[in-house]
């Protein structure tokens, strides 16, 4: 029977698979790093998605697609980025946005997984820029704020953090710690940007992946997954100017066609930012 955390820490590979794939191809998906990271285990992650989860890959490449623009809007006003979470996304070294070199980029991951990354775009002749920092995280186990700080974030200037397929893996104490704008000393005029699943999808998913593997890999957030629930529980962590919206709207809107869920609107990506004064009331938008 496969191990959770080498499964959980696996699914960069499952990701990669797809955005190298045909249809990712189709719908302009860019990545011209993918195809390095395909592995046997990452094609029998992907497969197995595909199986459990009708929106596993229309789904996915939405939320890529949807999140590289945000990247594209966003990067240009902040001179720091943190990703959380990061496996094997590559978009800070080829997105032209970000590696113009005036972006100082914080990538979070295991030591295994930033290791096979760094590995093999030295292999590719792709060395890491000195204003890509690499830090080895276990989210579950160490302080990122701390090793944020030994990689020189500078706390008092705004940062853009992304933290993408990564919350519905982590326990929900874990999440509101990490998400808090107290747990990573966020500045005034940071944007958080992240996704989450409801809790119907979550229950849904595991008993199909418990079927077919033995384990129970997703966790819940920590407040409900809807508009007022995103609303107060983002406004109690301190975050104002908050926007959700449906990733089966989005992904409608990129395959221009309608892409159903089994569960309406039970996959969300939000954006948020900390406002200048502590106790800020923000605004919050869903446009599916």
């Amino acid at each position: 029977m496969p191990q959770l955390e080498t499964t959980v820490g696996s699914t960069a590979d499952g990701l990669v698979v797809l955005r190298s794939s045909p249809q990712a191809a189709l719908l302009g998906v860019e990545d011209p790093y993918a195809e390095w990271f395909v592995t046997p285990q990452g094609e029998r992650l992907a497969h197995l998605g595909r199986q459990v989860d009708p929106l596993f890959e229309p789904g996915n490449l939405a939320r890529y697609l949807y999140t590289t623009a945000l990247l594209r809007q966003a990067a240009p006003q902040h001179s720091q980025l943190i990703l959380l979470g990061a496996g094997f996304d590559c978009r800070a070294l080829w997105l032209a946005e970000i590696n113009t070199g005036r972006c100082q980029v914080f990538e979070l991951d295991t030591q295994e997984k930033l290791g096979q990354k760094q590995t093999l775009l030295e292999q590719h002749g792709v060395p890491l820029p000195a204003w890509d920092h690499l830090i080895p995280c276990d989210l579950r186990k160490d302080d990122p704020t701390a090793l944020l700080a030994g990689a020189g974030l500078n706390f008092s200037r705004p940062a853009l953090v992304l933290a993408e397929g990564l919350v519905f893996y982590l326990p929900p104490d874990l999440t509101r710690q990490l998400l808090a704008t107290d747990r990573l000393l966020l500045a005034p005029g940071s944007r958080l940007v992240f996704d989450c699943w409801a809790e119907e999808r979550i229950a849904r998913l595991n008993r199909r992946v418990e079927a077919h593997i033995g384990l129970r890999m997703f966790q819940p957030f920590p407040f409900p997954v809807s508009t007022p629930g995103l609303q107060g529980g983002l406004q109690q962590m301190g975050y104002q100017m908050i926007e959700a919206r449906s990733l089966t709207g989005i992904a409608s809107q990129y395959y221009q066609m309608d892409i159903e869920d089994e569960t309406p609107s039970s996959w969300w990506i939000v954006q948020a930012e900390v406002p200048p004064g502590i106790g800020s009331m923000g605004s919050f938008g869903e446009n599916d």
